[in-house]
């Protein structure tokens, strides 16, 4: 059973739940052209790589603790970055799902 998808938008950031698994995306950029990712889970290189890999965004740099910054492309959007984020938190929130039982 897939989890439910939420997704609220603010005017400084959206943040999109999956289960319990969560991500914060600050819609502004810094003043270095950085915007930033927090998750509430561990992210790998891998997560990195699909964002990286895009074509939308360039990461900059990453923690293992859930952080990420990256700058835009020249085809980066909002809803593109979100559909992104939430393929991660679904392949985080796989991880997570207890094994169902039969009987």
């Amino acid at each position: 059973m897939d989890a439910k998808i939420s997704i609220i938008v603010k005017p400084f950031l959206i943040h999109i739940s999956i289960g319990n698994e969560f991500a914060i995306l600050d819609r502004k950029q810094s003043e270095k052209g950085l915007q930033g990712i927090t998750f509430s889970t561990p992210i790998s290189s891998r997560d990195a790589d699909i964002i990286d890999k895009s074509g939308i965004a360039h990461v900059a740099r990453f923690t293992t603790s859930g952080t990420l910054a990256f700058s835009r492309k020249a085809f980066y959007d909002n809803s593109t970055m979100t559909d992104l984020i939430i393929d991660i938190l679904k392949r985080h929130e796989a991880k997570h799902q207890p094994a169902q039982h039969l009987g």
